[in-house]
């Protein structure tokens, strides 16, 4: 059976000992009868290609996982992260956006397709992306302190603080609610650097869901 070596595996990652594991997956890959065990081997064989800077082993590793189970949003998540790590954005947010199709109500996915924007200095693609997916879950405290956050850090304070009320009628009880407004008070006082004063973002129009 694989779940030994796989268990083994998943030990030897988490110790770093990344060739150790690498032994185990390949001899649990040659028990596998199962795609679901397959799928799972090569998602570690990915995540091992990955912490090698391996990029394009692990983007064949993961494409072969979406083969084997399309309908999984971590199986796109995996992919989408390859792309970016090739320096490949376009391909990078057709798979967050596929993840998105498939489980629109999980929220993390569109924190990391607004941190790809940001990191390819897209900041109003990265607002954008934020307030799709409050539109798709407007209960969601959590992308309302994302979303301020991001205003925050462009110097709109006035916006930041629009949804951090927000996110505290939400879930008014919740920690990071108030260590965002500690943060927010804090940031208002801080008088602004002379040499570079933050670009405010202007606010982008709600997209309607398919």
């Amino acid at each position: 059976k694989p779940e030994p070596h796989i268990s083994l595996a998943e030990l030897y990652i988490e110790d770093d000992r990344l060739d150790e594991a690498e032994e185990h997956l390949l001899q649990a890959k040659a028990l596998a009868t199962e795609p679901s065990q397959v799928a799972h081997i090569e998602m570690h064989l990915g995540e091992i290609a990955m912490e090698r800077e391996q990029y394009e082993e692990a983007l064949s590793h993961y494409q072969h996982v979406a083969e084997l189970e399309p309908d999984h949003p971590d199986t796109w998540v995996d992919l989408a992260k390859a792309y970016e790590e090739l320096d490949d954005p376009e391909e990078a947010e057709a798979n967050y956006r596929h993840a998105i199709e498939l489980q629109p109500d999980y929220e993390a996915l569109y924190y990391d397709l607004s941190k790809m924007f940001t990191k390819y200095n897209q900041p109003e693609k990265a607002i954008e992306a934020i307030e799709e997916g409050l539109s798709a879950n407007p209960d969601s405290a959590v992308l309302c302190i994302f979303l301020a956050t991001m205003y925050l850090d462009s110097g709109d304070y006035r916006q930041a603080e629009v949804f951090l009320n927000k996110a505290a009628r939400l879930d008014p009880d919740a920690p990071y609610v108030q260590m965002f407004r500690s943060v927010l008070n804090m940031a208002k006082f801080v008088p602004a650097s002379s040499s570079s004063t933050p670009r405010k973002l202007s606010r982008s129009k709600k997209k309607k869901r398919r």
